[in-house]
């Protein structure tokens, strides 16, 4: 929710906006985007190339960065030919023990996820980046791994889209 002290601040950065002829538009979500050139977004099926696969994960991951994108622009998505391109690979999935009791046992494990993202904006390409995102969750090692796993990708995969959509559309 805005403070109202925020309201006029708002309101004038607007009014210059409009004053300069500025088309790129900011939303709550933050993203600045110029629609007047950059209308619609290519995601391309997320492949999962780690050593280890969970049969699912690339699918999440796809409809997840889809979703984040039709809910916080006005990007219209198509089968190919976006004005901005989202590639990626999911290159790492993998548990790792972390935290370590008096009796030299792992107490926690941490699920790292990673994916190389390939981002092209055919309208501004100074925008395109080719990075890798990484993300984890910890749970306690007690639990069977695939008890808790849904729940970490759950955890771990909307951190990874948010990390993937600020690089994308905060270009300020």
């Amino acid at each position: 929710m805005l403070h109202a002290r925020y309201i006029p601040i708002l309101s004038a950065l607007a009014g210059f906006a409009l004053l300069c002829g500025c088309t790129v538009t900011f939303n709550m979500s933050g993203a600045s985007i110029d629609y007047n050139t950059t209308k619609t977004c290519e995601i391309k099926y997320i492949a999962n190339n780690a050593e280890i696969v969970n049969p699912t994960l690339s699918a999440t991951c796809t409809e997840a960065l889809r979703s984040r994108i039709q809910g916080d622009t006005r990007l219209g998505m198509v089968a190919r030919n976006g004005d901005v391109v989202f590639e990626g690979t999911i290159t790492g999935y993998a548990i790792t023990p972390m935290a370590v009791t008096a009796e030299n046992v792992a107490a926690k494990d941490r699920l790292t996820i990673t994916l190389r993202v390939i981002f092209t904006n055919t309208k501004d390409p100074k925008f395109s980046y080719n990075k890798t995102f990484s993300r984890f969750a910890e749970y306690d090692r007690s639990k069977v791994f695939a008890s808790v796993e849904s729940q970490l990708i759950e955890e771990i995969v909307p951190l990874l889209v948010d990390d993937i959509f600020n690089a994308s559309f905060m270009n300020w």
